[in-house]
């Protein structure tokens, strides 16, 4: 198993919005902020159960979902013999915005920007 929660886990409603939480809270006393809220005994107890801390959905390649769009793309140019997903591909449509993300997060480290993808 693992702790990557979608924000909109369907199963149990309001679970992805206390991750997203818990992870703002992080990054709040990560850079010298007070936070009463998320003391050093809840960070120790999310850490106990391999709480990801720095997860974006779509974004690491660790990611769940990065790598089922990334299967998709594979399905994609075995049976279309390229990755050239068009913007209005109506058969997955999210299939032609990942890639467009994944294009432009490529463009912005080629250019000596962050972007939330590894160089790799």
């Amino acid at each position: 198993g693992h702790c990557r929660v979608p924000f909109s886990y369907e199963q149990i409603p309001g679970l992805g919005a206390w991750v997203k939480t818990q992870r703002y809270l992080f990054k709040k006393v990560q850079a010298g902020e007070s936070c009463s809220s998320l003391s050093k005994e809840r960070v120790d107890m999310l850490n106990t159960i391999g709480f990801d801390w720095t997860v974006r959905k779509g974004c690491s390649p660790m990611d769940d979902s990065w790598k089922e769009k990334f299967r998709q793309l594979v399905a994609f140019k075995e049976r279309m013999g390229h990755c050239c997903v068009p913007h209005g591909f109506k058969e997955n449509p999210s299939l032609a915005w990942w890639v467009s993300r994944q294009r432009s997060f490529y463009n912005s480290i080629r250019e000596g920007k962050s972007a939330p993808l590894s160089p790799e």
